[in-house]
């Protein structure tokens, strides 16, 4: 099963060049982050192309977190994205890559270990997992520069970083819909 698909929808003038500039990100050791709320999009993205994502979602996104990880920032991110509300599993999500490593990899794993849940109102509720061996890796995917892709984010997953910083445009769902739900919803802008 692909968990990751990429979409026909441009995003070459997505990202505004100075977006760094306006808006501060909160600062952990090799990881800055943001959870931006839709009225605040405008300082990162252009009007035109939040138009068009607004155009193309059947649910408008919540909240679009910005992950910016440094080659150092690994194996401490295996988790699974929870519905906050209900504390389901949150299936799906959108996501952009400013410049990627070609070595970086997003990685979906099977494991038989309980996560802990975590809170963080400003960014995000999740379910994260001790390590996981290589070995339970059940899909793999390298994102393109400023492609949007459809991900599912109901099976643990991790980032595997290359050896130049990757930033991370999460657009997040509050909906009930699962993967295959997500699929047929959007199959209209996804890659055959």
């Amino acid at each position: 099963m692909n968990l990751c698909i990429p979409t026909t929808i441009n995003t070459d003038y997505s990202i505004k060049a100075d977006w760094r500039n306006n808006i501060e990100l909160a600062d952990k050791p090799g990881l800055r982050f943001r959870a931006l709320k839709p009225y605040e999009w405008s300082q990162v993205f252009y009007q035109d192309w939040i138009d068009k994502l607004y155009s193309i979602c059947k649910i408008p996104p919540m909240v679009c977190v910005i992950f910016d990880r440094d080659p150092e920032f690994v194996d401490l991110c295996y988790h699974r994205d929870i519905e906050p509300s209900r504390r389901q599993p949150q299936y799906y999500c959108f996501n952009i890559l400013e410049d990627p490593t070609p070595d970086s990899e997003l990685v979906w794993y099977h494991t038989d270990q309980i996560g802990q849940i975590l809170e963080a109102p400003s960014v995000d509720t999740y379910e994260q997992f001790d390590v996981i061996p290589d070995t339970d890796i059940i899909f793999r995917s390298r994102l393109e520069n400023r492609k949007l892709y459809l991900c599912n984010t109901s099976i643990v997953h991790n980032v595997k970083m290359g050896k130049r910083p990757r930033t991370c445009f999460s657009f997040k769902f509050r909906d009930t819909s699962n993967w295959k739900d997500a699929i047929d919803m959007y199959k209209h802008i996804l890659v055959k």
